[in-house]
Order: C-alpha cells, then structure tokens, then sequence
C-alpha cells in the first residue's frame, strides 16, 4: 500500500526514465539515512517531473551549478 504522498510522488512520473530515475535517487537516499546522513548530492540532469515527485515526498532539492566542469548538481536535504 502507498501513502497518500508516495501515490502522488508516482503520478508525477510519466516517462520510464522519470521512474527509474526518481527510484536510482530513492535509493542513495535510503542508503544515506540508514548511514546517518541529511543530504546527498545528484550530478547530472534532472527532469521537472522527478523534481516534482521529490518535493512532493518532502525533499528539498537545490539545484548547484558547477562552472568549472559545467555540471549541474542537485542537493537533496530531508529532516
């Protein structure tokens, strides 16, 4: 069974590539907390839709920009 957030977290993923990368970002996730972390960093690009699903699960995401290697990062912070 999903929460109410985790079944909106999902409709706001409409492509394959939306899920597997929102689950790829769940997954650091999880492993960051069970280490005791509050935040992890995400290099590469993100789509507004799994930022959406993100944010609708209560993650922050910050978007950093790299200038030396024009990489954008995400910094994703949680409570």
């Amino acid at each position: 069974m999903l929460t109410a957030a985790e079944a909106r977290a999902i409709s706001q993923l409409l492509t394959p590539k939306d899920f597997s990368l929102h689950k790829h970002i769940e997954v650091r996730i999880w492993d960051a907390i069970q280490n005791g972390g509050t935040s992890i960093l995400y290099a590469g690009e993100m789509t507004k839709n799994v930022l959406k699903a993100l944010a609708s699960l209560g993650y922050n995401c910050t978007q950093l920009i790299c200038k030396e290697k024009n990489k954008t990062l995400y910094r994703i912070t949680w409570r």
